[in-house]
């Protein structure tokens, strides 16, 4: 399978609890491996948080997450793809590692 980013990933910055990771100037994460345990992380995407969605209140639709982007809980081993400016460990335990991928 080739792979579903637009812009292959050429370096990594290890993400722990209460960091915000954010990619160098000019980059994006493109993709982001959960290490440790089952735990929430927020994944933001420009200003706006543009093309990341969430289900709204009434649970009907689904509409862009906002400045603050959106948070969901991710298994260990899990891999998101995306574009992202910054992603941030939500629930403070001290076994939160993971992986986010420079584009």
């Amino acid at each position: 399978m080739a792979y579903p980013g637009s812009t292959l990933p050429s370096d990594f910055v290890y993400v722990k609890t209460d960091v915000e990771a954010t990619p160098p100037a000019g980059k994006k994460f493109v993709a982001f491996t959960q290490l440790g345990n089952y735990s929430q992380v927020t994944f933001k995407t420009d200003d706006d948080s543009a093309g990341i969605f969430e289900l709204n209140a009434d649970k009907t639709a689904y509409e862009a997450a906002g400045s603050n982007g959106v948070t969901f809980n991710v298994r260990q081993g899990a891999t998101i793809y995306g574009s992202f400016t910054s992603i941030k460990f939500t629930s403070p335990l001290a076994t939160n590692r993971g992986i986010a991928y420079i584009g």
